[in-house]
């Protein structure tokens, strides 16, 4: 069971890791169009 659980939580963080690279990209290549979402965010 520690094997599956360990596996489950590496799959898990890397899939977020991915998402959070395809979010911060495609967030820089919009940041130009939808300035004011960004600025709104300290």
């Amino acid at each position: 069971m520690e094997l599956l659980t360990s596996v489950i939580l590496g799959l898990v963080a890397i899939a977020l890791g991915i998402a959070l690279i395809i979010y911060a990209f495609l967030g820089r290549q919009s940041q130009a169009r939808r300035s004011t979402k960004f600025r709104g965010r300290p």
